[in-house]
């Protein structure tokens, strides 16, 4: 018998549940390549620290086995040689564990649900970095800090046993969302004048996402005062236009949560930070505006994205395929021009100090074009 006419054990043989009572989700999800449980990179090493590969054939197998020999083995080259004599069968592999039979944990009124329904939503984005037996876990959730009925406990509580975790990772993960709300809480719940005296805030926003292999970068224009436009909405519209998958939706707003909450810390923190958008805004402010006869054509009525040099070239959806280690360089490279870039403003606020004691000329950074200038 050769190799090539061994053929899988049947179906049969497998041991098999009733239907709906079993579930596989957990192990289909930690052996399939998915954004919840990314594979580690791989470390790119010297050419002295890897292994030499042998080539050489073993002739060993080259003949055929005849049953008449004293050294035959009909398992030799069967790959379901183990399955047939060890009598240890992990039955996960096959159908996974049984599927829960608990009724569920909480149950809502149609009043408390509408009463849920009617508060407004203020939607923040948490990042859940944990490791779960080994195997590092990512998740990105958009968590809305008015719901009343779905604690964290609920969500941990679902979430481990869907994906059959131990306890210590609920508490763990209960713990990262408890503390990243209450961060978001204050941050949201502290008054910035500068918003409360506009109708429209104008910010520019990088996104860059990695689905896999898929790196999505994009620069958008977005007013932080306006709540008919959501997050949501525009993610949608961009995965129609350029054919992006599903789960692109979810990332591409959980970035834009994520970048406005980071403004807004900023004009908390640093109001000087980001002065480029103070100190034009009541001319941005009318964008939007029905134009007038004298300011029809005015190159400052055009918003943050109008650039007469490049035709607004930054401001387009960028998509490419990227190796595990080009990502990590490409996010290395934008969290040193953040930091670089807050350097640079602390240091031209310094400067503007001791500028303004001199009556000297002030400046301002230019976002567009990535430079200083005189005002």
């Amino acid at each position: 018998m050769s190799s090539g006419d061994i053929t899988a054990p049947p179906v049969t043989d497998r041991p098999l549940l009733p239907q709906g009572l079993s579930t596989s989700l957990s192990v289909r999800l930690k052996n399939t390549a998915n954004a919840l449980f990314p594979t580690s990179s791989t470390a790119r090493g010297s050419k002295r620290s890897t292994t030499r590969i042998n080539y050489a054939e073993d002739f060993d197998y080259d003949f055929e086995d005849d049953e008449e020999d004293e050294d035959y083995d009909g398992d030799r080259g069967n790959m379901y040689g183990k399955y047939y004599n060890s009598q240890e069968v992990n039955l996960s592999k096959y159908q996974g564990k049984q599927a829960p039979t608990e009724d569920p944990k909480a149950v809502f009124t149609e009043f408390q649900m509408l009463s849920n329904m009617a508060m407004p939503e203020e939607n923040v984005a948490l990042r859940i970095k944990m490791d779960v037996n080994g195997a590092p876990m990512r998740d990105l959730l958009i968590w809305n800090l008015n719901e009343t009925l779905v604690t964290p406990e609920m969500f941990a509580s679902t979430m481990c046993e869907e994906l059959d975790m131990p306890k210590s990772a609920e508490n763990q993960l209960v713990s990262q969302i408890e503390e990243q709300l209450k961060s978001c809480r204050e941050i949201l719940g502290t008054p910035i004048p500068i918003l409360q005296q506009q109708k429209e805030f104008h910010v520019i926003l990088d996104l860059s996402i990695n689905l896999g292999e898929q790196f999505y970068s994009d620069r958008i224009e977005w007013d932080m005062l306006n709540k008919t436009v959501t997050p949501e909405m525009f993610a949608e519209s961009v995965v129609k236009d350029i054919c992006l998958p599903r789960e692109f939706i979810n990332a591409i707003a959980f970035s834009i949560y994520d970048e406005l909450l980071k403004v807004r810390k900023d004009l908390i923190e640093n109001p000087q930070q980001i002065p480029q958008y103070t100190e034009s805004l009541p001319l941005y402010n009318y964008t939007y505006q029905p134009p007038t006869v004298e300011g029809f054509a005015m190159a400052e009525l055009q918003g943050l994205r109008h650039d007469r040099r490049k035709y607004g070239e930054e401001f387009c959806p960028k998509l490419e395929n990227l190796t595990e280690w080009e990502i990590e360089r490409r996010e290395t490279e934008k969290d040193r021009n953040m930091r670089r870039r807050k350097r640079e403003t602390l240091r031209k606020v310094v400067s503007g100090t001791a500028l303004n004691r001199d009556h000297g000329p002030k400046r301002r950074y230019d976002e567009l074009e990535g430079t200083w200038k005189n005002v």
